[in-house]
């Protein structure tokens, strides 16, 4: 009989990001960027749960909105690739590490691998991460320039799928040749930006990572990421200066919209069609138990998990025809990054 013994092991992420700064385009050019307004708003609230009594009050919210003459909005971040050996960041049992190391070499230079990199290149290229500011351009136009190379591609983001069945273009295919180069040779750099053009001129409402915050004071609506921050006392101390000759607290500048570094990460990754019994399911982000926020499930939640597959991969063996799924999954949540504790290993 075998015996059983537990390790753990975690990955580092093979793809980084820097948050994605948004400016607002003028003329043609780009120019500052695009402010995070903190604003206070009227709304109406039942002061009666059981009659139909109503006060005024206020809301304090933040708003990112461009410059009045602005015509579109430039969205850029940074990104770095990792070298796939390198990605094995902590593991308790020597046998496991060389176990795990033997499923790296084995699927390093393989169609599963570029085909990871093919989907990466057509979520850059179509804009995914730029969320719902996508849904705001007449036109978009993302480059993609590599750092130290000084190559540049550019296309129209509308024009590239958000989904994998169809081929690939020769665009995407060039960025995936240099994304394998960057997981599998020597680490990449790379500047990405996103033009949106409006179609129209004029202070338009655009989109900024939300902040996450529990337990919100009453009166208070929502908070959004931003650079540049003001400072938390410099706040308080406009909000609470009620003098009217001096009174700036209705519309206070406190900082300049970004998009965080995960939420990029999470669009690139949106890659996961093999969950399902068909290849051809929506993309969800790449997750090692196919964790989905807006279907609120786990869409990996039996046995085609992350962790089941790391005791069994040996039998992950490269296909002769198209793709192994189950084995570019894995290489996906390596690539991701992960931390799996007590995993139960035959010895």
């Amino acid at each position: 009989m075998k015996s059983q013994s537990a390790v753990s092991c975690s990955f580092q992420r093979g793809m980084l990001f820097s948050d994605a700064k948004i400016y607002n385009v003028i003329d043609g050019a780009r120019a500052d960027g695009v402010s995070v307004f903190s604003e206070q708003r009227r709304k109406l609230v039942k002061t009666d749960k059981y009659r139909n009594r109503y006060a005024v009050d206020s809301v304090m919210l933040e708003t990112a909105k461009t410059d009045f003459r602005a015509s579109g909005i430039d969205v850029t971040f940074t990104m770095r690739t990792l070298l796939l050996e390198h990605l094995l960041f902590a593991c308790n049992d020597n046998a496991f590490r060389t176990y795990l190391k033997t499923f790296i070499d084995r699927f390093a230079d393989s169609e599963e691998m570029r085909e990871l990199c093919r989907r990466y290149a057509r979520n850059i290229l179509n804009g995914r991460w730029l969320w719902r500011n996508r849904l705001l351009g007449k036109s978009i136009a993302v480059s993609v320039k590599e750092i130290g190379g000084g190559e540049t591609m550019e296309v129209d983001a509308l024009s590239v799928p958000l989904t994998f069945e169809s081929g690939y273009s020769d665009a995407e295919n060039k960025l995936a040749e240099w994304l394998f180069i960057g997981f599998t040779q020597q680490p990449m750099q790379f500047e990405v930006c996103a033009r949106i053009d409006f179609g129209m001129t004029g202070a338009i409402e655009v989109f900024p990572s939300q902040n996450f915050v529990s337990d919100k004071p009453d009166g208070f609506a929502r908070s959004l990421y931003k650079l540049k921050r003001m400072s938390r006392q410099d706040l308080l101390r406009i909000m609470r200066n009620d003098n009217a000759d001096t009174y700036a607290a209705d519309i206070v500048d406190v900082g300049v919209a970004a998009i965080r570094d995960h939420k990029i990460g999470n669009a690139i990754r949106t890659i996961d069609t093999w969950y399902a019994a068909n290849s051809d399911a929506s993309p969800i982000p790449v997750e090692p138990r196919g964790a989905n926020i807006e279907r609120d499930m786990y869409m990996r939640a039996s046995r085609n998990d992350l962790f089941t597959y790391l005791t069994s991969l040996d039998d992950l063996q490269r296909s002769i025809v198209g793709i192994n799924h189950e084995a570019a999954f894995v290489l996906a949540c390596m690539i991701r990054g992960f931390l799996a504790g007590e995993i139960v290993q035959a010895t």
